[in-house]
């Protein structure tokens, strides 16, 4: 009977200090991952964990992190993850994989916002019989536009390819379309130009029995860089080599040098709500790119009426 009770309680004991052992083992660790730390093998201690959040469109994309698949798709949490550059991939049925690079940290969370690219795009032509020449994207707060240089002459497209707007029967021809660097769309006029040339046309309204010309409007001996419409669209603010002109749109011969760049990496914008001229250009005594700016409505009137009365 003794020996009994002293197995017993010899057992009370045991077990007592084993459950005591193993709290006193796992409680930290327990309490280390809770806090959001993990063990790393390769640096043998606890370190705070790092956490992926991972949004997609379309949803339900399979997730591979490591080559290893999650259970859950997108849009999916990560959390746990060892702080170490980890091989993403997402992968859905019709649309291209994804594939990339997580740089996990620790204690911080990555987003990732993904779009994937679908396989089935369907190629679209245009139901008009062409030769494409030179094209631009013309974006208008009602929908983009195409303008087109072809060899039946200037066109606009919807975006949809289902109608055409013819804005001139003049053809450039392959080379000549082919050289133009870019264009501008007024109010009723579109304006275009290559390094050495700027064309201006009237925009005819649809259905309009009359043709609009294309008009050569300057022409250039330097680098043509950038137009635009501006003073009412009046004007054409034309930044050519070093030099900032403007030129009445009515009365071509009629111009003025605004201002002298000092920088052939010089940019300029104008803005038409408020007619100011912003030039990016070398500030001279910093020598340094500075910002600057000119109010050209009064200016350039005070110069037109200084010309006529000399």
């Amino acid at each position: 009977m003794q020996i009994k009770e002293r197995s017993y309680l010899f057992l009370r004991k045991l077990f007592f200090w084993l459950s005591f052992l193993v709290f006193v083992i796992f409680t930290p660790i327990i309490v280390y991952y809770s806090l959001g730390y993990k063990f790393d093998p390769s640096v043998k201690k606890f370190v705070k964990t790092g956490i992926v959040f991972i949004r997609t469109f379309p949803k339900g994309v399979d997730v591979f992190i490591d080559g290893k698949r999650l259970k859950e798709s997108s849009p999916c949490v990560i959390r746990g993850l060892l702080p170490k550059e980890y091989q993403l991939i997402l992968e859905k049925e019709g649309f291209y994989p994804y594939q990339l690079s997580l740089p996990v940290k620790p204690a911080k969370v990555l987003e990732l916002d993904v779009v994937l690219i679908s396989k089935t795009a369907q190629l679209e032509r245009i139901k008009f019989d062409f030769n494409i020449y030179r094209f631009f994207v013309s974006r208008h707060f009602l929908g983009n536009k195409i303008i087109a240089f072809t060899d039946k002459g200037i066109y606009f497209l919807d975006r949809d390819f289902k109608n055409a707007k013819l804005i001139s029967s003049v053809v450039l021809g392959e080379d000549l379309a082919s050289s133009v660097e870019d264009f501008k769309e007024g109010s009723s006029r579109l304006v275009f130009w290559n390094k050495n040339n700027i064309w201006i046309t009237d925009i005819v309204e649809p259905f309009s029995k009359e043709e609009a010309k294309v008009t050569s409007i300057y022409k250039s001996g330097e680098n043509i860089k950038e137009v635009f419409f501006g003073l009412k669209d009046k004007y054409l603010v034309i930044q050519d080599g070093l030099k900032i002109i403007t030129q009445d749109i009515y009365n071509p011969s009629v111009h003025f040098t605004v201002f002298e760049l000092k920088s052939q990496n010089a940019k300029i914008f104008y803005d038409n709500g408020s007619e100011t001229l912003y030039i990016r250009d070398i500030a001279t005594a910093a020598n340094i790119f500075s910002l600057f700016k000119i109010e050209l409505m009064p200016l350039v009137y005070e110069r037109k009426e200084n010309k006529k009365n000399p």
